[in-house]
Parts: C-alpha cells; sequence; structure tokens
C-alpha cells in the first residue's frame, strides 16, 4: 500500500509539473471562441489533477490511519507484556 501511494504522489508530481509547464508556455488565440475553448480545456485538466490529489490524499491519510492503528496495538500490547514481567 506504502508502494501504492508513493507511485500516485509521483505520478501526481509529474503530471502537476507538466500541466504547470503548459500554462507557463500557452499562447492564448486571438479570437474568443478559440479562447473560450482553450480556457475550457485547461480547466478540465486542472479539475482531473485537482481530482487525483486529493485521492492521492485520501490514499494518504487511510495509510496513516493503519500506521497508528497498527502503533497504537503494538503500544498496548508492550504495556501488557511490561505489565505482565513486573
Amino acid at each position: 500500500s506504502l508502494e501504492k501511494f508513493s507511485s500516485m504522489t509521483q505520478d501526481v508530481s509529474v503530471a502537476l509539473d507538466s500541466f504547470t509547464r503548459r500554462l507557463a508556455e500557452v499562447e492564448f488565440p486571438n479570437n474568443t471562441v478559440a479562447t473560450t475553448r482553450l480556457l475550457s480545456q485547461q480547466q478540465a485538466e486542472y479539475n482531473e489533477l485537482k481530482e487525483e490529489i486529493l485521492s492521492a490524499a485520501r490514499h494518504g491519510e487511510a495509510l496513516l490511519d493503519s500506521v497508528r492503528q497498527l502503533t497504537g496495538k503494538g503500544t498496548a500490547d508492550r504495556l501488557g507484556n511490561v505489565a505482565a514481567v513486573e
């Protein structure tokens, strides 16, 4: 699951870099129809990237919750073992 999260974040990072580079290099057309179309395409790509980022964040939160649960169980087990030894 950690590998999947790492892969997701790397993919999002590459896509975001590409998107921002294209935004910086874009030349707007001289007519409103073409400009509107270009902006719509950029908005659609932005929305897709935003969803990918949110999905990666949700996956990361779930992974963190899993780690916390495992850590919590381990701590309780250790405390029980310490109490038994004492």
